[in-house]
């Protein structure tokens, strides 16, 4: 058994609108035992619309006129030059495009040259393969072209992707792989690849784990590998028809775990006002993450479980206010929820039960009160009124159930700490905070953290009040200018945004619970007006 598989010097022969082709000689030699030379031909599907009408085929033997060979599997008789019939051919559609021609010697044994020309019936382009054997059989042969796969993917996998298996062949196409394979720079066959029948396209899954990134870094992967197929002319040395390429482009995060986010409706990135700003915490070096697009007026920040910012901005969509998601990737903006309840929200954060609350000041007509936000948008009241006066600042204070405390706006006789359970019952608790305190953290042991500019005690930064009420004067030998919000990282080292630093200047302070100086952390720079701010915390990948 023999076949032979045509064109031979390229891969295909393409055909414009009704442009025949050449006549082409095929092999003599393969007329099999049963005295008839069998062809598979192949017109490569677009994968749109119905097929039109099959290739018109004409078929000439013993250097005999060309004669054309209806689709229509009737026998049709090929003349020598001298008129006598020499052979009849036989021409159908069988599927997919994919035609079965037959071509039966008058004289057992003879063996007449034979050619053919095709039309391209369509009216676009179209490419043609055949096979020729001498047993039917083998006419079905697969024939394998694995273009470029590419996969588009962030520092944060694994993600998963695939490769386009295109069968250019006549028969269906194998390939020999297992799940799990080790593809080779991270990349991983998902699961093996199914047949691919004649003339179609299938795929194989594939996972990737890209490595990890530092903020803002771009890398290209790249990766090659050789599959076992069941196409003969893939398989010979040298052939690189079954080798597929893969290459993934790695986006990093624009923040890490660590990081510091601050927004500040000032800071710019050199085109527009309004953004978020990274500060790595070691260096204290600052960099514009997202800026314009939808700020306006953002107020505070919060990260999602998924590692992307949350900002409050009280003069987004119109003026009411939004909670915008900012990609940690692209820093890209999309709007997550958008007026309902909002009318300035001031403060987000996410409870360690991935739960939104946000401190509006001026909600419902204009008592203020917080509001969740779900995963899509939808906004709920948690609590508004009773001890409740226009809060505008909040942080989580057990991290167990999702408890919270709140910051009322100041006026005489009215509590400036509530704390709010998770089914918005809320109870305030009286401390000594006047006017100057503009900023709420809740520290290990639930002690409420405050920032003062300064108090009797001298020049101190946070005070801390116990559960109990009482308590904790934390002296740090400075006087901070105008501290804004606070939030404490990893360590325990609490950090404040001051808009009036040293030479008039914005930034960011640190410094640690149990006692000690207070260390500048990132002054100047970007930074104008920060307001609220965020530490990145763990989060995949």
């Amino acid at each position: 058994m023999t076949f032979d598989s045509y064109p031979r010097d390229v891969p295909v022969l393409r055909l414009q609108p009704a442009q025949a082709s050449d006549e082409l000689a095929i092999t003599p030699l393969l007329f099999g035992p049963d005295n008839s030379m069998n062809i598979r031909l192949v017109r490569l599907t677009t994968g749109t619309g119905a097929p039109p009408p099959a290739p018109s085929l004409e078929l000439s033997a013993a250097a005999g006129p060309m004669t054309v060979i209806p689709p229509t599997d009737v026998a049709s008789d090929l003349e020598a030059q001298g008129g006598a019939i020499v052979a009849t051919a036989r021409y159908k559609h069988e599927s997919n495009e994919v035609y079965l021609i037959r071509i039966f010697p008058e004289v057992a044994g003879s063996q007449p040259q034979i050619a053919l020309r095709l039309t391209n019936s369509d009216t676009v382009a179209r490419s043609f393969r055949w096979v020729v054997a001498d047993v039917l059989a083998e006419t079905a042969q697969a024939r394998v072209e694995l273009p470029p796969a590419q996969v588009d993917t962030v520092a944060a996998g694994p993600v998963t992707g695939q490769i386009e298996v295109r069968n250019i062949g006549t028969g269906e196409l194998r390939l020999t792989a297992d799940a799990g394979t080790d593809l080779g720079a991270g990349f991983t066959l998902s699961e093996a690849p199914s047949p691919v029948p004649a003339n179609r396209v299938g795929q194989m899954k594939i996972s990737y784990k890209p490595p990890s990134l530092s903020p803002g870094v771009v890398a290209i992967v790249t990766t090659t590998h050789r599959f076992t197929t069941n196409d003969s002319i893939a398989q010979q040395p040298g052939r690189t028809d079954a080798r597929a390429t893969i290459t993934a482009n790695v986006l990093g995060p624009r923040w890490q775990p660590g990081d510091v986010l601050v927004v500040d409706p000032q800071a710019s990135d050199g085109s527009v006002s309004r953004a978020l700003v990274r500060i790595d915490p070691a260096t204290g070096r600052q960099a514009v993450v997202s800026a314009g697009q939808k700020l306006v007026s953002p107020a505070g920040v919060a990260l999602e479980p998924t590692g992307h910012a949350l900002v409050v901005d009280s003069g987004a969509e119109g003026g009411n206010g939004a909670v915008i998601r900012v990609d940690r990737f692209s820093g890209s903006q999309t709007i997550l929820s958008s007026q309902g309840f909002f009318r300035d929200p001031s403060s987000v954060v996410v409870t360690p039960q991935g739960r939104i609350v946000v401190a509006d000041p001026r909600a419902f007509d204009g008592v203020g009160g917080l509001i969740t936000v779900d995963p899509n948008g939808v906004q709920t009241k948690l609590a508004s009124g009773g001890p409740l006066f226009r809060p505008f600042d909040l942080a989580v204070d057990d991290p167990a159930t999702g408890s919270l405390v709140a910051l009322n706006t100041f006026q005489a006789g009215t509590p400036r700490l509530v704390r709010v359970e998770p089914n918005g019952v809320a109870a305030a608790f009286t401390v000594d905070a006047g006017m100057r305190c503009l900023g709420i953290e809740v520290d290990a042991t639930r002690r409420v953290l405050l920032a003062f500019g300064s108090t009797a005690e001298g020049p101190v930064m946070l005070v801390a009040y116990r559960p109990n009420g009482t308590q904790d004067i934390v002296p740090n030998g400075h006087e901070v200018g105008q501290p804004f919000r606070l939030r404490r990282d990893a360590a325990g080292n609490v950090l404040v945004t001051d808009q009036k630093m040293g030479g008039g200047a914005s930034g960011l302070r640190r410094f640690p619970l149990g006692g000690g100086e207070q260390r500048l952390l990132s002054q100047g720079g970007v930074l104008r007006s920060p307001l609220g701010l965020a530490v990145v915390p763990p989060f995949p990948g």
